[in-house]
C-alpha cells in the first residue's frame, strides 16, 4: 500500500527526514508496551484516551493504526530515514506478532509442491485485482479449515478488501461448471487463452474469464466470479 504520509516520529525539513523526539518516544513506548504483552486494541484505547496524535495528526487510534506502526521497518533506518529504535526491540515485536497470528489461526499455507493447489496463482480478486491465497484457519485446533481469501483481505492490520472467502469444493464446483458450459457450447475459447489452458471470455458470474489465464473471484452470486 502506498505511503500517504510521513511515518509517526519523522518530519521533513530542508529536504531531509529528521526525527521528532516527542513522537519518537511515543513510537518506542508503543513497541515496548506491545513486547510486554499489551494487545493492539489495548494500545489503541490507551493512545486515544490520552489524546495522542497519530500519523494523520488525529487523536483517534484503532488496532490498524497501531499495527501499521509495529510493522514499519523504516524505524530501523535506511538511506532516507534515520534509525529510530534498536533492532532488538523491533524484531522482538515481530516475533510476538507471528506468535499471535499462529494463535489466531492466521497462517498462510506454504505453497510447497506437496501442498500446492492446482488453483494457486490462478485466482484473482474481482474487486481489487489481487491474487487469492490459501490460508489455514484455527491451525492445529479441532475447527481447523482451509479457506481462500483475497491477498488484500487484511492490509496493514485493517480489513481492506471485503470479497468473499472460498473453500476448495466451491472452486472445484465452479471449475466443473465452466467445463460443462464449454462442452455444451455456451463458452468460447480465444486462441491465446486456449494455449494457456484456461478460458478467456464468458457471460455469467461463473463464465467471466480472468486475464492471462488467471481466474477472477467476485463477491456476487455464489462467489466464483471468473472460473
Amino acid at each position: 500500500m502506498k505511503q500517504r504520509h510521513m511515518p509517526l516520529g519523522y518530519r521533513m525539513a530542508g529536504g531531509k527526514i529528521l526525527i521528532v523526539p516527542e513522537q519518537a518516544e511515543l513510537v518506542k513506548e508503543v513497541f515496548q508496551a506491545y513486547s510486554e504483552g499489551n494487545s493492539l486494541y489495548q494500545l489503541a484505547r490507551r493512545l486515544t484516551d490520552h489524546g495522542a496524535l497519530n500519523a494523520n495528526h488525529k487523536p483517534v487510534w484503532n488496532h490498524g493504526t497501531v499495527g501499521k506502526i509495529l510493522e514499519n521497518r523504516r524505524y530501523l533506518g535506511d538511506e532516507f530515514y534515520p534509525a529510530l529504535m534498536e533492532p532488538e526491540l523491533f524484531y522482538k515485536v515481530q516475533e510476538r506478532r507471528k506468535e499471535k497470528s499462529k494463535e489466531l489461526g492466521r497462517i498462510m499455507q506454504p505453497n510447497s509442491f506437496g501442498k500446492r493447489s492446482m488453483f494457486a496463482d490462478r485466482l484473482v480478486c474481482g474487486i481489487c485485482g489481487q491474487p487469492y491465497r490459501r490460508y489455514v484457519e484455527h491451525c492445529g485446533q479441532p475447527g481447523e479449515k482451509i479457506v481462500w481469501k483475497c491477498k488484500h483481505y487484511i492490509n496493514g492490520n485493517r480489513v481492506y478488501c471485503r470479497n468473499v472467502f472460498l473453500v476448495d469444493s466451491q472452486i472445484i464446483n465452479a471449475f466443473m461448471e465452466l467445463l460443462r458450459l464449454l462442452k455444451v457450447g455456451r463458452f468460447r475459447l480465444e486462441p491465446e487463452t486456449a494455449e494457456q489452458g484456461l478460458p478467456g471470455g464468458g457471460g455469467t458470474d461463473q463464465e467471466a474469464a480472468g486475464a492471462g489465464g488467471r481466474a477472477g473471484v467476485s463477491g456476487e452470486g455464489n462467489g466464483a466470479g471468473y472460473l
